[in-house]
């Protein structure tokens, strides 16, 4: 779709003697894969990792559905028909660098890698890395279960916050509630990034998946939300209704700054 990663879109270009079928999502930021086919190789989103927004309706056909799950981690289930699909360690606090790649014993796949047998991964394995985020996803599930309420009440009160106090503000639909993006008009994301970090206050902006870290987000422009002066916030377990008090404090005063520049 379009609001996927810029890597599904490298990989549709690289194999260009295949026809490639973008849907587009509609304004909630919602997929309707109903228009695939059985005979489609299928890429779904369960969660954007820019937005937040959650596919909630699942591809029913394909010949292969490839699930990305970078953004939402455990947090969402795959659905009954997935063939591959793919996490980021560090969605629940794993070690970096580490991506969790499974394949369905249904699945008809091999390897894209040059390989002489039968191996799924003909090369080295960090076992440390895979400990490490074993351990760590251990412990992510038992918090999450305790801490998802506050979490999602953090999202709620920076929504309410921006909403109320500062002006011409556009709030990406709500999602997964650890993801939220704000946009600012009259407002650089770069200078307004800067600043925020200046403070001790360390957001993203821009595309999620761009080499070019500050190029407009390909997700909101989709969406047809504003683009300028964009920042993406993570909500962490053990970010505090205090923390958010006083980042909120100090955006509004920093875009009330950038304004009157």
């Amino acid at each position: 779709s379009n609001v996927d990663r810029l890597e599904v879109f490298a990989i549709a270009q690289a194999n260009q003697q295949l026809k490639t079928i973008e849907l587009s999502a509609e304004p909630n930021g919602r997929v309707d894969y109903s228009l695939c086919l059985e005979s489609d190789v299928v890429a779904y989103q369960l969660c954007n990792r820019e937005t937040g927004i959650v596919q909630a309706t699942p591809p029913t056909k394909g010949s292969a559905i490839f699930v990305d799950a970078t953004a939402s981690g455990t947090r969402l289930k795959l659905p009954d028909n997935w063939s591959t699909a793919l996490w980021d360690s560090t969605t629940w606090a794993g070690p970096s660098g580490l991506g969790i790649f499974a394949v369905s014993k249904r699945a008809n796949w091999k390897s894209p890698l040059p390989h002489l047998d039968g191996r799924i991964n003909p090369g080295p394995t960090s076992l440390p890395l895979i400990v490490a985020s074993a351990l760590a996803i251990d412990s992510w599930v038992a918090d999450q279960k305790n801490l998802a309420a506050k979490i999602a009440a953090i999202n709620q009160d920076i929504r309410q916050y921006i909403s109320t106090n500062i002006p011409d503000a556009d709030l990406a639909p709500l999602g997964e509630p650890h993801l939220l993006s704000a946009s600012f008009l009259y407002v650089s994301a770069e200078q307004l990034v800067t600043k925020l970090a200046d403070a001790g206050y360390a957001v993203d902006s821009g595309s999620a998946c761009s080499a070019a870290n500050m190029q407009p987000s390909h997700v909101l422009a989709a969406l047809g939300l504003l683009t300028q002066g964009n920042i993406r916030l993570t909500i962490h377990h053990s970010t505090t209704f205090e923390d958010i008090k006083g980042f909120l404090d100090t955006l509004k005063v920093t875009v009330e700054e950038l304004r009157g520049k």
